[in-house]
């Protein structure tokens, strides 16, 4: 996982405080809940397998 910052107008903070707290969620599961669901699968790069050795 990586961290990152964004700024938001005070409305679009407010707005999402709002639905996160709706939804029992933080704000940054309710963001990446967002960006999953908003950005198309074919943006999105191809993951890697990994291997299990046991």
């Amino acid at each position: 996982m990586h961290r990152t910052q964004v700024s938001l107008e005070d409305k679009q903070y407010r707005n999402l405080q709002r639905y996160a707290k709706l939804k029992n969620r933080s704000i940054s599961a309710v963001i990446r809940e967002l960006l999953d669901a908003h950005i198309p699968v074919a943006a999105q790069p191809k993951q890697q397998k990994t291997r299990c050795w046991h």
